[in-house]
């Protein structure tokens, strides 16, 4: 294994669970907005500690999907082994 194999088995993982996340967290603000019916932040709404629980969930869900897709990467990248010659 080349060392540039081992820097790209460790880089996509990461990159792919961080784009998960990433988009999954856009997913979830998109959505609060849309059920709020307008683009007020969470600070905004009565109540600080319904805004908090809103953004601990919504970054643990975000956190834990990133994590499955980066896993997920790691399974579908070791079912493929190059040729042996």
């Amino acid at each position: 294994m080349t060392v540039a194999t081992k820097v790209l088995s460790t880089v996509y993982p990461v990159a792919a669970g961080a784009g998960a996340a990433l988009g999954a967290r856009a997913v979830l603000e998109m959505a609060r907005r849309v059920v709020l019916g307008k683009n007020e932040t969470p600070s905004d709404r009565d109540g600080g500690g319904t805004a908090l629980v809103w953004t601990i969930l919504s970054w643990v869900v975000s956190v834990g999907f990133g994590i499955y897709a980066g896993k997920s990467v790691v399974a579908k990248s070791a079912a493929i082994q190059p040729a042996q010659s």
